[in-house]
C-alpha cells in the first residue's frame, strides 16, 4: 500500500489534521524513502525526496525542524 494512499484514507475519515500527523511520523521513519506525497487540503500539494522538500523550505521542511527540534527534548 502507497504512502500517499494511506494519507488519503486517514484525511477522509478524520480530517486534515491527521493527515500533519502522519507526514511528520513518516518523516521519521521514511527519511530514505524514494518520495513523500505532501497533502494539503486534501489535493496532493507535491511529491518529492525527503531532501529535495528539505530544499524547498516549505511545509515538509518546517515539520522536519520541529520534529528535529522535539526530540532534543528531554523530560
Amino acid at each position: 500500500m502507497s504512502l500517499p494512499l494511506v494519507l488519503s484514507g486517514l484525511s477522509a475519515l478524520v480530517g486534515s489534521a491527521a493527515t500533519g500527523f502522519v507526514l511528520y511520523y513518516a518523516a521519521l521513519m521514511l527519511s530514505h524513502t524514494t518520495a513523500f506525497t505532501i497533502q494539503e487540503n486534501l489535493s496532493i500539494r507535491m511529491t518529492e525526496s525527503h531532501t529535495e522538500l528539505l530544499e524547498r523550505k516549505g511545509l515538509y521542511a518546517g515539520m522536519w525542524d520541529n520534529f528535529q527540534k522535539g526530540i532534543e527534548w528531554k523530560v
